[in-house]
């Protein structure tokens, strides 16, 4: 472990201003986290939010590589991202770590059981390993040179001799759950939903049971016209949510 010291906080009263105004604007992003039930609703959210507020670049004052820049200038690079990520999850009781490769920073977060890669800098969430390769590999290898010799390596090889423990499992694919209502699984609901919905009653369709948990809002385990009902009551605004 070691501490960074900026030239423009060496003053101590400057310092301690600055980290009144670092909490204060902390506690306004894990207010707006407690609004959300779930670690999933909450990570993503700030994921998003993080990546909505803060441009990718190098500030005025020479902190790019720390919390501050991404607070104070709205700017930073992807070590200000994964920082910040880290320390608001984990002050919001969800476990991330960061990771580092030669020329990257991201996270590592523990959801559900498993662990997986978030990117605030690219807006990658609960990514698997295959995943993350694939997406390294659509941008292309990136060549440097290390020790005198040209290396090449994918941008989110984590530099493991940086680590004296194991890095966690990350091989694992995320499955997010459906929508309420969502009775093909397309990430919507509308009218295809409800017809889903007829088509199996009618034994035309079968469901996943990932699709007939987003629709059993009466907990009786099989699809049903009033449920089809229900998904037709919410499209056309006669009710205002769903909740199976």
């Amino acid at each position: 472990p070691y501490t960074m010291l900026f030239r423009s906080y060496q003053d101590g009263e400057a310092r301690q201003e600055t980290k009144q105004q670092l909490i204060s604007l902390e506690q306004e992003y894990l207010n707006q986290m407690a609004d959300y039930d779930s670690d999933y609703e909450k990570a993503e959210y700030l994921m998003k939010q993080l990546r909505q507020d803060i441009a990718f670049g190098y500030g005025e004052n020479n902190i790019d590589q720390s919390i501050a820049s991404a607070l104070l200038e709205h700017k930073t690079v992807c070590a200000g991202d994964s920082k910040l990520y880290e320390l608001l999850c984990n002050a919001s009781g969800i476990e991330v770590m960061t990771e580092i490769s030669l020329n990257h920073a991201w996270n590592v977060i523990h959801l559900e059981g498993n662990w997986y890669h978030v990117d605030v800098t690219y807006g990658l969430f609960l990514y698997s390993d295959s995943e993350l390769h694939e997406f390294d590999e659509s941008k292309g290898l990136y060549t440097t040179e290390v020790d005198g010799q040209e290396v090449s390596f994918y941008m989110h090889e984590p530099y493991g001799t940086l680590y004296s423990f194991a890095l966690p499992d990350t091989s694992q694919s995320y499955s997010k759950p459906l929508l309420a209502g969502d009775a093909t699984g397309d990430g919507s609901v509308d009218i295809l939903d409800v017809i889903t919905i007829n088509q199996a009653i009618l034994g035309k369709a079968t469901l996943t049971e990932e699709q007939l948990k987003a629709i059993d809002f009466n907990g009786n385990g099989k699809p049903d016209s009033e449920e089809a009902l229900t998904i037709m009551k919410y499209i056309v605004g006669l009710i205002s949510s769903l909740t199976a």
